[in-house]
């Protein structure tokens, strides 16, 4: 490509970053002050709050002592009314102050993104990270500067959960287009999904408190679902109520008529008690999350959303007019009403006179028995437009990407101008590559710090990329659908006594096994047998390389060992020989991470070894 169209092409990247930067930043200004104007509401309605409080105290005192105490009680119930209506006020207040200083941390963490400061964003998904996978470990998928720390903006749990999977593992190609389509949709809503982003920043969760959700919801009916139960929980409270009221009423009633329904209450309280407790440790810990839900579910029920696949996703959520957020705002509401018998004051007088908790657990399996066929379906739906929304934003911070095509053709890749998009834009180099065929392997020889691996993971990350419907980091790509297998980062273990050179072969041998599943595969070889000697390497490598030939897959193989690139006059129909370089200019090693035709014909070891010392300075020449 012209060196003119690559310097428009970086002009007009920085002018897109910059202008990204300074909407952030303009969005954490706007945030902050909105944050700190709720602060103030925060504070004054605190102290009015007590102002309120000791009014009704004191008018209560004062005008029933001094007045009338009818007016008295009035006055007191009024003020009370009204300090009620102040501690709800409040709690808003308090929300309003909290959701801004989400939403500024939201646009602050998106700052770090476009600085590639990776390291202050919290969440790395170090969790997933696993190395026995294809290629999640070679690849930096997870970690400190991963791409999932670029990726992930999940809201909820099971979101992230969802976006681990997608990178974690291909599918359809026109699973992928249906996510391109969305992610396309939605990259330009910034500030919805920012909303989205802060709403769930509230109270995530876990993921036993959803999953312990969704096994209850599919459980038979407990022992309370029975009409018996329901009539019980009518007629007990109203025979103790009439009982109640008959005594202190009338004279000379015997104190049985409470002491009776009094005891059957006891009675039938104790028989639900076992019930009703497995009940709610099954549902009730899931209380604390469902408002943050609520908040998430009506954002997506209201959000503007066109595209095939977030139209499906939004009719998953508004279901004959039912709509998700109201059914969970219900759940939710039951299961605070549970968690209030824990209280003993509670239970010693509502709950024994009205058997309360009997009521609330018959209206959880009646919730139950309406939404259990749809529960499942409208987490996941919320979890599908979360990973969604969260590649949207990856998208919106990196507007030169593009959108992969796939081609028909088998064993197929090809990029225009694709660099690492872990590497920021100003010290990213980017290259040209193509690979066409099954068996086909591309050779790449190159001294120390050339930029071999690098562009191995660049292939690699960018692929993942693409099956996962973000966009890639390249001005166009290409690709068939294939597997990913790398074998790069090798280490000898001590807890299993392995060696290096041992591991490296394991992890051969699962390439192996992994082709033989019958998917194409793109194999990715770092530095391949490094750990034994030159004649042994040679053997080896091209042993491993004469089987691959025949199987379906293709790939690249690095390597720093020269005598190598015979292999390509030995095999020139699948071997293809391709390079980095690097010079010395100025007595000072330079290397320009661009990928050549042919054999390496440069060295920086010793270059580098005179640099810290370790030769004499001239040594090299």
């Amino acid at each position: 490509m012209p060196i003119l169209i690559l310097t428009k092409r970086w002009i007009t990247s920085f002018k897109m970053s910059k202008d990204l930067h300074q909407y952030y930043e303009n969005q954490v200004e706007s945030a902050l002050f909105k944050r700190n104007e709720a602060q103030k509401k925060y504070n004054f309605v605190a102290v009015i709050r007590i102002f309120f409080f000791v009014g009704a105290v004191v008018a209560t005192v004062f005008v029933a002592d001094k007045i009338n105490i009818w007016l008295g009680i009035g006055a007191g119930f009024l003020l009370l009314t009204l300090f009620a209506y102040l501690i709800r006020y409040h709690q808003q207040i308090g929300w309003q102050k909290d959701y801004y200083t989400y939403y500024k941390n939201v646009c602050e963490t998106e700052i770090f993104r476009l600085k590639g400061d990776y390291k202050k964003i919290q969440d790395t998904g170090e969790d997933f990270i696993s190395t026995q996978h294809p290629y999640a470990y070679d690849l930096d998928l997870f970690g400190s500067t991963s791409l999932f720390t670029t990726l992930n903006r999940t809201a909820t749990i099971k979101g992230k959960h969802l976006l681990v999977k997608w990178l974690s593992k291909k599918v359809e190609i026109p699973t992928i287009k249906r996510r391109q389509s969305a992610v396309k949709e939605l990259a330009p809503l910034a500030e919805l999904r920012q909303d989205f982003q802060s709403k769930g920043m509230f109270h995530k969760g876990s993921m036993e408190e959803i999953s312990n959700l969704l096994k209850w919801v599919n459980t038979s009916a407990s022992s309370l679902h029975t009409p018996f139960t329901k009539i019980i929980a009518w007629v007990l409270p109203i025979l103790l109520l009439t009982g109640a009221t008959t005594y202190f009423v009338l004279d000379n009633i015997p104190a049985i008529v409470i002491a009776l329904p009094l005891t059957l209450n006891i009675l039938a309280l104790g028989n639900y008690r076992k019930t009703i407790t497995a009940l709610c440790e099954d549902t009730v810990k899931s209380a604390r999350i469902l408002k943050t839900y609520v908040a998430l579910f009506k954002a997506l029920e209201q959000a503007p959303l066109k595209s095939e696949l977030l139209a499906k996703i939004q009719n998953k959520v508004n279901v004959d007019n039912e709509k998700a957020s109201k059914a969970i705002q219900q759940l939710g509401q039951i299961l605070f009403n549970l968690e209030v018998r824990e209280n003993a004051y509670f239970a010693i007088t509502i709950n024994l006179v009205t058997l309360y908790e009997i009521h609330w657990a018959l209206a959880l399996e009646k919730w139950k028995v309406q939404h259990k066929n749809s529960l499942k379906d409208w987490f996941e739906a919320l979890a599908e437009f979360d990973a969604l929304q969260s590649i949207a934003g990856f998208t919106h911070l990196n507007p030169d990407f593009k959108h992969a095509t796939f081609s028909e053709t088998p064993y197929y890749y090809e990029a225009e101008q694709m660099g690492h998009p872990l590497i920021h834009r100003e010290q990213r180099v980017c290259n040209n590559f193509k690979l066409e065929g099954q068996g086909k392997t591309i050779l790449i020889t190159g001294s120390n710090m050339s930029g071999k691996s690098t562009f191995l993971r660049t292939l690699g990350t960018n692929s993942v990329l693409a099956f996962t419907g973000a966009p890639v980091c390249a001005l166009k790509f290409c690709l068939s659908p294939f597997q990913v297998f790398t074998s790069m980062r090798i280490q000898d273990s001590l807890e299993e006594n392995t060696s290096a050179f041992y591991a490296e072969l394991k992890r051969i041998q699962l390439l192996f096994k992994t082709i033989e599943q019958g998917e194409p595969v793109m194999f990715l070889l770092d530095e391949v047998l490094k750990g034994t000697n030159s004649k042994d390497r040679h053997l080896g490598v091209n042993a491993i390389l004469k089987q691959l030939f025949e199987k379906n897959c293709f790939g690249l193989l690095s390597t720093h060992d020269l005598e190598l690139n015979q292999l390509a006059d030995q095999f020139p129909a699948h071997i293809k020989n391709k390079s980095f370089n690097s010079a010395i200019v100025n007595q000072q090693l330079h290397f320009d991470y661009q990928l050549h035709d042919g054999m390496c014909h440069s060295f920086s070891a010793s270059k580098l070894m005179e640099g810290l010392g370790i030769l004499g300075e001239g040594t090299v020449d």
